[in-house]
């Protein structure tokens, strides 16, 4: 049993200059979401510099948001530019794919704040969106990323909780039996969970293997 010493007052006031400043390191990631959302290009430099950013935003979330206001406006604003990218790549699957480019590369932050209890509405929206079949389709077949990318994807996201298991097994239950490349994804995804001990969507398993 361990006795909470109470911290001298200018170590509060250190403490909230530097948990302001590191979420600096959010609100710079949600501006290059926003750069590359509104130009329409994701090039390679631009994922190295999301990746980068996305970095020093990982180091200081488990460090410094743990405990901190669930309601701050930049977690806000980086949830809704990430649903915003993925909304805008649906809607328009052909106009441009650097919106989900970007949403993809920093989704396993969204899902890291979800987990630790930030989010307000975007795993329902996301939900929503992933767990269509005709969005599910779209995305494996017209989306920019190869099989793997996809079941990765959607790896992160049920790990996150920001999409159900239950209801994508539902969508590729049925995406399956006549689209091979839903079963690719479907055994990408199986090798993700299977390597970190887990044992859901039990019926798509059976059906497949």
């Amino acid at each position: 049993h361990s006795t909470k010493t109470a911290l001298p007052k200018q170590a509060l006031i250190d403490g909230t200059d530097a948990v302001g400043s590191k979420f600096q390191s959010l609100a710079d990631l949600t501006m290059a979401l926003r750069v590359i959302s509104d130009e329409g290009v994701c090039s390679e430099k631009d994922l190295l510099e999301l990746k980068e950013k996305k970095q020093k935003v990982t180091l200081h979330v488990e460090k410094y948001f743990i405990g901190c206001d669930s309601s701050l406006q930049t977690i806000q604003n980086f949830e809704a530019h990430v649903v915003s990218c993925m909304t805008s790549f649906f809607a328009e699957p052909g106009k441009s794919n650097a919106p989900l480019r970007a949403a993809v590369e920093v989704m396993d932050i969204l899902s890291l704040l979800n987990m630790m209890g930030y989010l307000s509405s975007s795993a329902a929206e996301l939900e929503t969106l992933l767990c269509n079949i005709k969005n599910v389709q779209t995305l494996i077949d017209n989306g920019p990323l190869i099989y793997d990318e996809v079941g990765n994807l959607l790896f992160v996201m049920i790990e996150g909780s920001l999409i159900s298991h239950l209801s994508l097994e539902e969508v590729f239950l049925q995406l399956v039996r006549d689209d091979d490349s839903a079963k690719e994804v479907a055994f990408s995804l199986f090798r993700l969970q299977d390597s970190n001990g887990q044992a859901i969507m039990v019926r798509l398993r059976k059906l497949l293997v």
